[in-house]
């Protein structure tokens, strides 16, 4: 008389179509949950794409095409944080208080990574091709603008991380970087 024991984890869909159905049901529990995310990353990735089909660049082989890149960069980013960089966090801030929520710095903070990501392309093919110059020069200033920004961005939204609170009392204290800098 032989006792048969099963071993292992038991059999959670017999078929194809079962298994293929509770993945289904998984996907749209995500998406429920994560939709305004998921959203704000398609929007984002959406006009980063559109971006990229803009024609009015020289084509690569120019030889000024990354200092004119550069310089579109530059200028993008001036429209994107307006009259100074202590406006546009504070103008932020503003809006985090009134809806408490950590993507408004978070949207923000990739929005002016993906214009450092594109200077420091410049930047790199500027050196390739220019070595260091005045041209150089003037990206690395470029650069370090945004990445002045993008920094007090991040600092925000780690005080974020910490909980509303803390964000609220490092503000009234000034102790938030884009409070500390000079602004831009």
């Amino acid at each position: 008389m032989y006792l048969l024991l099963e071993m292992g984890r038991r059999t959670l869909y017999h078929t194809p179509e079962e298994k293929q159905k509770a993945n289904r049901v998984k996907s749209k529990q995500h998406y429920d949950k994560d939709k305004k995310a998921i959203c704000m990353r398609r929007s984002i990735r959406y006009r980063d794409e559109v971006q990229k089909l803009d024609r009015s660049f020289p084509p690569s082989g120019h030889p000024d095409y990354w200092c004119e890149r550069a310089e579109r960069v530059a200028s993008m980013f001036t429209t994107l944080i307006g009259e100074s960089s202590f406006h546009f966090i504070d103008n932020l801030y503003r809006q985090y208080i009134i809806d408490h929520n950590n993507n408004t710095f978070r949207d923000a903070s990739i929005q002016v990574g993906n214009l450092l990501k594109q200077v420091r392309r410049a930047q790199e093919d500027i050196l390739q091709d220019k070595g260091v110059g005045k041209e150089l020069a003037r990206c690395e200033e470029i650069s370090a603008s945004i990445l002045n920004v993008l920094n007090a961005l991040e600092d925000v939204l780690c005080h974020g991380m910490s909980g509303f609170g803390d964000v609220v009392e490092s503000h009234s204290r000034r102790e938030l970087l884009y409070q500390v800098l000079p602004s831009s």
